[in-house]
């Protein structure tokens, strides 16, 4: 019977990825109906009650923009800074009502309470820091019982989310598990985006040499690893996403002029608080070609549906439907 791994940083939340990794589990199952599926992903007990498979921890680090929020939700954190005290605020009203000689004592205050803060991030980084490297021999287990392990779409060769640490880091670590199990490591029709620092370039890098296959879901995509010689034979292959069979009877043809229903999915693109970098101004930019876009087909008589395709996209379609109405 086959065993197969697929790896993603997915947490469950993004339909996108969410329809990549029906695709490749359907492809599997098609080719070996048997087959023993694992996934490895960012949050393993979400995807694995999604999509019907048992999950993995892809990484044990915490980054943030990359794992940081879902190992805090798992914890039942509001946020990943520490509680305010029902204390603070009326000693800190108390400090303002005092004579300026006297804020000394609250310029204090605000320096142990970033101690405290700094401190408590740091026991939370070496804890995660620990765990990671506690797991790799249960990691190695795991992958040394696959037939394949696959690096499963999506834009996977990207620093943007997380730094070197964050998912470049990860590939890293999975392909120098499987060449050591002597486990295929392949990475099949990935995205890439943004490679800033030296050392994720070197750890995609690597783990490209390590891969006994790869492939790229659009041209530009392999463009950005010209610089990597070693990617110039590789092939480019549709998103996995458009391979998922569609039931038949899910979409009815329209004819010429019929009325449409057309689904958008605004995302938090560089907005503040969700986007790693923000820009105000692109960002009100993008939320206006959109209205713009939406406003052309509302007025040729079709219905648009705006949906979240990620958790951080819900406020965004509030922002459009504003932009909208101005």
């Amino acid at each position: 019977m086959k065993a197969i791994g697929f790896l993603t940083p997915y947490t469950g939340d993004n339909l996108g990825d969410g329809a990549i990794q029906d695709a490749v589990i359907h492809n599997i199952r098609v080719r070996w109906p048997n087959a023993r599926i694992m996934g490895f992903t960012l949050s393993p007990d979400q995807t694995a009650a999604l999509h019907g498979v048992p999950c993995h921890p892809l990484t044990n680090l915490s980054i943030s923009y990359y794992n940081r929020g879902v190992l805090e939700r798992h914890r039942g954190q509001a946020s990943r800074q520490p509680s305010p005290r029902a204390g603070d605020s009326l000693f800190k009203r108390m400090l303002k009502s005092v004579p300026l000689a006297f804020q000394f004592a609250r310029w204090c205050y605000r320096c142990l309470e970033r101690i405290a803060q700094a401190m408590e991030v740091a026991v939370l980084h070496v804890r995660h820091t620990a765990r990671e490297v506690g797991e790799l021999p249960q990691s190695y287990r795991l992958v040394s019982g696959f037939d394949l392990l696959i690096v499963s779409g999506g834009g996977q060769i990207d620093d943007l989310w997380g730094g070197a640490f964050g998912h470049p880091y990860a590939l890293l670590k999975w392909a120098l598990l499987a060449r050591i199990s002597r486990t295929p490591f392949v990475l099949l029709s990935v995205g890439v985006g943004e490679l800033n620092s030296r050392t994720s370039r070197f750890f995609t890098r690597y783990a490209l040499q390590l891969a006994a296959y790869r492939s790229y879901r659009d041209t530009g995509s392999k463009r950005l690893l010209a610089a990597m010689t070693l990617t110039a034979s590789d092939p480019v292959c549709p998103d996995l996403a458009f391979s998922y069979p569609v039931p038949a009877g899910a979409r009815s043809p329209a004819g010429r002029g019929a009325r449409l229903s057309i689904g958008v999915n605004p995302i938090s693109y560089l907005r503040a608080g969700s986007w790693p970098v923000s820009s105000a101004s692109l960002h009100e930019q993008y939320l206006k070609t959109l209205a713009s876009f939406i406003e052309s087909v509302l007025q040729e008589g079709h219905r648009i549906v705006l949906f979240p395709g990620d958790r951080g996209d819900h406020h965004v379609s509030g922002e459009l439907s504003r932009t909208l109405r101005e």
